[in-house]
């Protein structure tokens, strides 16, 4: 009888020290099914139940490592689709200002003919210029997909000169929107810098000022030199921009007021123009107030060698 309950008392300790781990192991198994992969066996034995603990821990160590190169990889796969975006919506707004000058200036001859001749040769002229631009915007387009980054060389740019000349190539579009670009622009200001980017600032943002702006009004555009800095100023007559709005207008794909702007309209204008004067070690900002909005940039004055003489 005693035989008899020593092997009972043998058998049910032996059932307990397999079952109970084996019910423990079945029950985390459960739960990392639940998604709960913190879950961990704690076995403190050498035998082959505990080597099956280690390995079910390892195992989900594993899983959870897989898992966060796959959440990487994701993040990854997002920032190059922003990334890939961002750079159409760029291309998209750097060639849209030459196309529209292009397509305006043509229009124009065609319905006029050589009748005006100061208009058609002003047409033809302009036509030449943004054709010119669109050739290198292209193929500048063209090396960048080739190589990761370049280097753009920086040279000396009068700004001033530069300014009217976009204001004479903005003025067709302006027309159109019946409004006028008044430019004021001093000779001499130089600065160091590239000379495609500053122009496809002052385009965005007189682009901005027309589109926006309120019909048969004047749009100011003003460079002068103040203290060591070429001062840029733009202003228009519209909608005055909230404070709310303001301290967000330079934010990539911000509009102030979706229902007014236009359609293909995406936001990226002062984005672009904010990047274009960070990169020529600038400031930029923006005011608006009783119906007058302004934009002022400041750009690090160049004065050449002769100057100092």
């Amino acid at each position: 009888m005693a035989v008899f309950a020593a092997a009972f008392l043998f058998t049910y300790l032996l059932s307990r020290h397999i079952t109970i781990p084996l019910v423990k192991l079945s029950t985390a198994s459960t739960e990392v099914m639940k998604g709960k992969l913190n879950t961990r066996l704690t076995f403190r034995r050498k035998d082959e139940i505990g080597k099956l603990a280690a390995n079910f821990n390892n195992m989900i160590e594993r899983i959870q490592n897989q898992i966060a190169t796959i959440e990487q990889d994701r993040d990854q796969l997002d920032e190059l689709n922003q990334a890939r975006k961002r750079f159409f919506d760029n291309v998209t707004h750097e060639l849209k200002t030459p196309l529209t000058t292009i397509m305006g200036y043509a229009t124009i001859i065609r319905e006029n003919g050589n009748q005006d001749q100061e208009m058609f040769e002003k047409g033809i002229t302009h036509i030449l210029d943004e054709s010119k631009r669109l050739h290198e915007l292209v193929l500048k387009l063209l090396e960048q997909s080739k190589e990761t980054h370049v280097a753009d060389r920086m040279t000396i740019v009068d700004v001033g000169f530069l300014l009217k000349d976009v204001s004479e190539t903005m003025t067709i579009k302006a027309k159109r929107y019946k409004k006028t670009i008044r430019c004021h622009a001093d000779n001499g200001l130089f600065v160091s810098g590239q000379p495609d980017k500053l122009r496809q600032l002052f385009i965005n943002l007189l682009d901005n000022a027309i589109k926006y702006g309120y019909a048969h009004s004047d749009i100011v555009a003003k460079a002068e030199l103040a203290s060591e800095t070429v001062r840029l100023t733009f202003i228009n007559q519209g909608p005055t921009v909230r404070p709310e709005h303001l301290s967000r207008i330079f934010e990539p794909f911000y509009r102030a007021d979706a229902t007014t702007h236009e359609a293909e309209s995406a936001g990226l204008g002062l984005s672009i123009s904010q990047g274009i004067v960070d990169e020529h070690q600038g400031s930029i900002r923006m005011t608006s107030h009783l119906d007058q909005t302004s934009v002022y940039i400041e750009l690090p004055y160049r004065r050449l060698e002769s100057d100092r003489e």
